[in-house]
């Protein structure tokens, strides 16, 4: 009875095997079969991708103007230049062509945000995919291994000083590779720009709200001072970083520029809607409150015309007068 029984499982699992078979053939060559997902899949974008503009996330760009920089190397920067923007990039290609399309899609000029992407991680993937776009790309040169935090503050020390002190740039807008912009992004930030060489007390420019859900904002057009640094899509200066890059910590940068010590009593610029948008559930920080909160941000969709708006109050003096005026009427 065993033999028996033995061999009427072997015909049970044969007949089951020639059944998977013969259905997943079957399926498979149907019009809407669903095929095996690949690098290329990551590349497209999906139906959770937020819009960005026109063009969309099927731009198809020439690379006939990329530019691989080396160590000694500047980019093409002429005097009508606002500021170069730098993409943070690592390895996950999927994310950054996202981000790049964005990016790129909402430029207002070419000339005014040349658009540099510094890689690390040494990863294949994403260095073919930038080679794809119209950007320049410099690749951070020390290749020990480096995990986690350590390795990005290894990146933004080494992109920052060569920027500031190798290429001698005046002033940057610093982004990752799991942000998406706004429509009036440019516009935003050269609008900003000038405050941050008329006011001392301004160390940067951010375009980003830490608490910008839905709930909590309603004018596209309104900008403060804070004392804490926002990040995410963000402006500093030459000067700033000549006065703390012998200083730069070996983890939680972004942090550390909220310390006292380094903010120095100045404050930063940022909107009451953000003209940032951060996708990145996957990266160092693993999604940490990511589905709970920095998913929920609204980005704003309004073109505010930033270039012929009066933005002297923003300045410290008028800034810190209306504040007083306001806590003397209403407090």
């Amino acid at each position: 009875w065993r033999i028996k029984l033995l061999l009427l499982l072997l015909v049970a699992f044969a007949f089951n095997s020639f059944l998977y078979i013969f259905l997943t053939h079957k399926f498979n060559h149907l019009p809407n079969a669903k095929k095996p997902h690949s690098l290329i899949d990551d590349l497209k974008p999906t139906k959770k991708a937020r819009p960005f503009g026109k063009l969309g996330g099927n731009v198809v760009y020439s690379n006939s103007d990329y530019r691989f920089l080396d160590a000694n190397d500047r980019p093409d920067i002429g005097n009508e230049v606002v500021a170069p923007v730098i993409v943070m990039a690592c390895k996950r290609p999927h994310y950054l062509k996202r981000a790049l399309d964005s990016l790129l899609s909402r430029r207002t000029s070419e000339d005014k945000f040349p658009v540099i992407v510094s890689q690390d991680c040494n990863d294949q993937e994403t260095e073919l995919l930038i080679k794809k776009y119209p950007v320049y790309h410099m690749k951070q040169p020390d290749t020990k291994s480096m995990l986690g935090y350590p390795a990005v503050n290894r990146h933004y020390g080494w992109m920052l000083n060569h920027i500031f002190k190798d290429m001698e740039l005046e002033r940057a807008i610093i982004l990752e590779e799991d942000i998406e912009v706004a429509i009036d992004f440019f516009d935003y930030f050269e609008g900003l720009s000038p405050l941050l060489d008329q006011d001392k007390t301004l160390y940067c420019i951010s375009a980003w709200n830490d608490n910008g859900l839905p709930s909590f904002v309603e004018s596209p057009t309104a900008v403060y001072r804070t004392d804490f640094f926002p990040g995410l899509g963000w402006m500093l200066k030459k000067d700033l970083w000549d006065q703390i890059g012998s200083q730069w910590p070996e983890q939680y940068w972004d942090d550390w520029l909220r310390s006292p010590s380094i903010r120095n009593n100045r404050a930063c610029l940022r909107p009451e809607i953000s003209r940032t948008y951060t996708f990145g559930a996957e990266g160092v920080s693993v999604g940490q409150f990511f589905n709970t909160h920095l998913a929920k941000i609204k980005l704003n969709e309004i073109k505010v015309d930033w270039l012929h708006r009066d933005l002297s109050y923003l300045l410290k003096p008028t800034y810190d007068g209306a504040n007083s005026w306001f806590s003397t009427k209403f407090i």
